[in-house]
């Protein structure tokens, strides 16, 4: 990934909380939720509805304006969720949400996990 945290302005991304973020998705809030893994850690499990992306390349382009962009690591402290929070928010020139403890922190507020039905990308 391209991106480094010298290029990302300091208020780009903003830390959620994981019972926010369950909370959000109950409202029916818009919100993306980003798997910032690999396909092995997706088809482990993620959190419902997430999309896996690695780069913001590709991905940008199929948002709304009102969509919170949510991203994630399958590890609490995933330094690699965090660089891609900012590339995307680099990307999109807003802020993006990083989720505090991924997707440990995401279970443990009483969120649930899926895995994909089909092969992932």
């Amino acid at each position: 990934m391209s991106a480094s945290w010298s290029s990302v302005p300091v208020d780009a991304v903003r830390v959620v909380e994981p019972v926010t973020l369950l909370s959000w998705l109950r409202a029916g809030r818009p919100v993306r939720v980003v798997h910032a893994g690999s396909a092995a850690s997706f088809g482990g499990g993620h959190v419902p509805g997430a999309v896996r992306a690695s780069t913001p390349s590709g991905f940008v382009g199929g948002l709304s304006a009102d969509e919170e962009v949510v991203v994630y690591g399958p590890h609490a402290g995933d330094g690699d969720a965090a660089l891609l929070a900012g590339a995307l928010a680099e990307a999109l020139g807003r802020p993006v949400r990083w989720l505090r403890a991924g997707l440990p922190g995401w279970v443990s507020a009483g969120g649930t996990v899926e895995a994909p039905t089909a092969p992932c990308p």
